[in-house]
């Protein structure tokens, strides 16, 4: 595992020499649909009701003080590192921290990285022990992408991809050459574009249904316009597009509920929980580390199911597949 000495300068050449692999992505244009109703589940709000709901991104308060670095902070003999997204991640982490502290492990936490790249690089780098921001279906485009060998550990929860209004405030407004802007990654953007799908805005054929980017949309009927945006800042693109399609950790920060905003959004109790429930990723090896898979079996247990039920009210949901 890692050494002892956090290291920020080392972290961000491991992240710069990443960067040289990504692949630029341009804004693109798509050519209803077939609507799978185990998948897709709808608000019952009217348009004017479908507003920014209560901020539900901060860090509860309920857990103490997250041991977090300074920049060249000693880390403790025998601590657990993990770099996670800020709000639910993190909140759920500090739970987790507070029962393992119990147990004699220490868990170090930091929650800097708002994006979907940084996390899986620092982890391959071993400047981190683990990583909880992302489901598996993006973990493995991305071993695939950039060449890491990274491996989920354990499911924890599931935070389910909504349509969300911008410009317009109900899908049946949607009108000709209307904006929609989504994730570009490519897990993400599969997950968008059958949720698109879902609801009935476009057409992709069936064998892509898991599988689906902008190219493979074969019906188009509004004739809706398809931007590609980092998954970290479509929220930015709420003003100048028709709807967006968010995450929900990011749709969280932007003071949005997924229940209560979201036009369309995925059911969590569908089969796409399992395929996008948010995981545990370690380098392949570490897979058996006592203090990683004390940190599995934690986040896995009644209590912390209990408190990501309670605390997030439907908008993330504790993963209980196998």
């Amino acid at each position: 595992m890692r050494k002892n000495t956090w290291n920020r300068g080392r972290a961000h050449r491991i992240f710069a020499a990443g960067l040289g692999a990504l692949i630029a992505v341009t804004t693109l244009s798509c050519c209803g649909g077939q609507k799978d109703k185990s998948d897709v589940a709808t608000t019952s709000l009217q348009p004017d009701q479908q507003t920014g709901g209560e901020s539900t991104g901060e860090s509860t308060d309920s857990t103490g003080t997250a041991n977090t670095w300074t920049g060249s902070d000693e880390i403790p003999e025998g601590a657990l590192t993990v770099v996670a997204s800020p709000g639910v991640h993190e909140d759920i982490l500090k739970m987790a921290q507070v029962i393992l502290a119990e147990e004699g492990i220490e868990l170090y936490i930091d929650s800097d990285f708002d994006d979907y790249l940084i996390p899986n690089f620092f982890v391959d780098g071993g400047v981190y022990d683990c990583n909880y921001f992302q489901h598996e279906e993006y973990l493995n485009t991305f071993n695939q992408e950039q060449g890491t060998d990274l491996v989920s550990v354990g499911k924890i929860h599931f935070e389910p991809l909504g349509i969300y209004p911008g410009k317009k405030k109900s899908l049946s407004a949607l009108e000709e050459g209307d904006l929609i802007t989504i994730p570009r990654d490519t897990a993400n953007q599969a997950r968008a574009i059958k949720l698109l799908s879902d609801a009935g805005i476009v057409t992709i054929p069936e064998d892509k249904k898991n599988s689906s980017s902008v190219g493979d949309i074969i019906d188009n009927p509004h004739g809706i316009d398809i931007r590609l945006m980092d998954a970290s800042q479509v929220p930015s693109a709420v003003a100048s597009s028709a709807f967006v399609v968010m995450n929900g950790n990011y749709a969280r920060q932007a003071l949005y509920t997924v229940t209560s905003d979201a036009l369309a959004y995925e059911n969590p109790d569908s089969s796409v929980a399992g395929r996008y429930a948010n995981i545990i990723a370690v380098n392949r090896g570490n897979e058996n580390d006592p203090r990683v898979q004390a940190l599995v079996r934690v986040l896995q247990s009644q209590e912390i199911r209990d408190y990501i039920e309670t605390r997030f009210a439907g908008a993330v949901v504790p993963y209980t597949g196998s």
